[in-house]
C-alpha cells in the first residue's frame, strides 16, 4: 500500500534527502550497481515535473506517465 501520490520533482521523503537515486540505494552502504542510462532516466524522473511518486511501507514508486512505466526502488 503506498501513501499519498505526489507530482515529481521528489521535494520531500527519504527519497528528496539524496542528490541522485545512487545515494539512495546506497543509504545503507549495501547499494546495488544500475546501468547508467536506467539511471539517467529514474534521476530524471524525480528531478523533473510530470510524473508522480509515492512512498510504501518499503520504498518508493514512480510513474512516468509518458513513457508508460513504473519504477519501484527499495534500498532496504
Amino acid at each position: 500500500m503506498f501513501g499519498e501520490w505526489k507530482p515529481t520533482p521528489v521535494l520531500d521523503g527519504e527519497l528528496a534527502e539524496y542528490p541522485d537515486i545512487a545515494g539512495y540505494l546506497d543509504r545503507y552502504g549495501f547499494g546495488i550497481q544500475i546501468r547508467k542510462d536506467v539511471e539517467s532516466y529514474i534521476n530524471s524522473l524525480i528531478s523533473s515535473p510530470g510524473s508522480f511518486y509515492a512512498y510504501g511501507r518499503i520504498g518508493v514508486a514512480i510513474v512516468d506517465p509518458h513513457e508508460g512505466k513504473i519504477v519501484f526502488l527499495d534500498s532496504g
